[in-house]
């Protein structure tokens, strides 16, 4: 999971101090949940279940909120979630915010003008802004100690390297994982490797597993499940069986 800021004045604001106890819940849920961009989906029966707060009260603290997020459909915009985690001025020059444009340009139909909010954002609160965007904090080094204390490897601070299509067959094939080692590759090429979520692949070892369905070894590999459409034409077909007979 990615770690996130907060901000301590929140606390000296007057708006959040005037939000209720199940308020401010949510909106610690909210900036937990959205992707690396501010946006989320709608999701109450999830936030009913992970805050607590009841379903009949749910809909009422999410409008008391209003002030902080655009609403568009089924989706949310949080407004001030980038200036918070200290991404401004976004930069497609940066590892760290490539992804974030991404996620805006794919939801620039619902919110065209994020951009421009953002630009706003900035001129109105210029000292807040870093003078040059953030890195990404993955280290090229090998972790925290060379010696004997708590970690040796190079676990996640090791800089992520893209591979060949060679190397992903050479995988694929050692363990018997049914996946197609050219869709793969041009599916996280064409996404620059960010996932669906809007995350950076750092394993794509792991991603082979999770295409699939965590099966090798010769073993049968997971089914993909049918779709609605799918399943109706074939009840149609069996109908049909039946009524002939």
């Amino acid at each position: 999971m990615p770690s996130r800021f907060t901000n301590t004045e929140k606390w000296s604001d007057p708006w959040y101090r005037s939000l209720s106890p199940n308020e401010k819940t949510l909106y610690s849920y909210l900036w937990d949940k959205c992707d690396i961009a501010g946006f989320w989906e709608i999701d109450f029966a999830g936030a009913v279940f992970n805050t607590g707060i009841s379903r009949r009260a749910i809909a009422k603290v999410f409008e008391g909120l209003a002030r902080g997020y655009w609403r568009e459909g089924s989706y949310i915009w949080i407004r001030r979630f980038l200036f918070h985690q200290k991404n401004l001025p976004l930069n497609p020059n940066n590892n760290a915010h490539v992804g974030i444009l991404r996620q805006i340009e794919n939801y620039k139909l619902l919110f065209p003008n994020v951009l421009e909010e953002l630009n706003n954002q900035l001129q109105k609160h210029p000292e807040q802004a870093p003078t040059e965007p953030l890195e990404r904090g993955i280290s090229k080094g090998k972790g925290i100690s060379k010696g004997k204390g708590i970690s040796k490897g190079k676990g996640i601070s090791k800089e992520f390297k893209q591979p060949t299509i060679e190397e992903v067959q050479r995988y694929i094939t050692e363990n018997d994982y049914d996946v197609n080692a050219k869709k793969f590759t041009k599916y996280f090429t064409d996404g620059d490797w960010i996932d669906s979520k809007g995350n950076p692949v750092r394993n794509w070892k792991q991603k082979i597993i999770t295409w699939s369905g965590g099966r090798s070894g010769g073993g049968a590999t997971k089914k993909p499940r049918k779709s609605a459409a799918q399943m109706q034409a074939e009840y149609a077909e069996r109908k049909a069986g039946k009524t002939e007979k």
